[in-house]
């Protein structure tokens, strides 16, 4: 904010809201305020230089709507111009109470003419403008894009062919990595079947996909003395027999009145 000018050392605002409970409405607000400021101190109105990012599309189209419809609707009735300032907690209300339906007009005339220029759009929009502006700093060497929804599906589901598949020409042979995989798959699900497996590999991607990215190199992964301060040998006992606990853990639920036997099956196949 300090570096543009016209707003001088406005602080920078977090809004934090749920979803539906006004967080356009409060964002557009200021997107109008900021370029109120900026006409009110005499110099060009540059709302090329104010950047608005949401999540989705969706709500940067509504960004943009919004915008448009405030400044008409001022520019139009004075009444509307007030209703924009109506807000006693948001710090640009005083900007925006000294701007005329003449102001919201000309604000209008220069939001419309800029919008090849504008930047409304969407987190990973905004992130990717980046990386294209200084590739070589963060080591791309070719132009990418982002995937939306439809083409981050295909991609996953490639890989789950890629992961699952057994070639013809080695159908009869063994593939540890694979078979790796599933065993470890199996572990992770305590052995529950599913008709669709894919539903569990999802949940699995969804929840650890952050984790990974953060951390992808495989030595970090399953590597005992990497995870825990001195290899975890607090963590492990060692010289149990566990067919001889097992039969002891079953034998003390037997006393029990109540028991849910429901996974004790998998529980059982799960043991070393």
């Amino acid at each position: 904010m300090k570096d543009m000018p016209g707003i001088g050392n406005l602080p920078n605002e977090m809004i934090l809201a749920s979803a539906g409970s006004g967080k356009t409405w409060q964002l557009t607000n200021r997107y109008i305020a900021l370029m109120g400021l900026q006409l009110k101190s005499g110099l060009p109105v540059a709302p090329e230089r104010i950047i608005a990012v949401t999540f989705t599309r969706k709500a940067a189209g509504e960004f943009f709507d919004s915008i448009l419809v405030k400044l008409a609707g001022a520019a139009a009735d004075p009444k509307n111009a007030a209703a924009l300032a109506s807000d006693p907690n948001d710090p640009l209300s005083a900007t925006l109470a000294t701007l005329t339906p003449k102001d919201f007009e000309t604000l209008l005339r220069v939001f419309i003419s800029r919008i090849p220029r504008l930047f409304l759009g969407t987190l990973d929009s905004f992130f990717a403008n980046v990386l294209r502006a200084f590739p070589a700093e963060f080591g791309l060497t070719s132009d990418f894009q982002v995937m939306d929804e439809y083409q981050t599906e295909v991609a996953k589901a490639r890989v789950y062919q890629s992961v699952f598949e057994r070639r013809i020409s080695s159908a009869r042979e063994e593939n540890p990595a694979q078979d790796a995989f599933l065993e470890a798959f199996r572990r992770a699900t305590f052995g529950k079947s599913e008709v669709k497996i894919t539903r569990q590999l999802d949940g699995f991607i969804e929840e650890l996909h952050d984790l990974y990215l953060s951390a992808p190199d495989p030595k970090l992964w399953g590597n005992a003395p990497a995870i825990w301060e001195g290899g975890g040998e607090d963590w492990f006992v060692t010289g149990i027999d566990f067919e001889e606990e097992f039969v002891r853990l079953f034998r003390a639920l037997q006393t029990l009145a109540k028991v849910d036997w429901k996974y004790w099956e998998e529980f059982r196949d799960e043991l070393p």
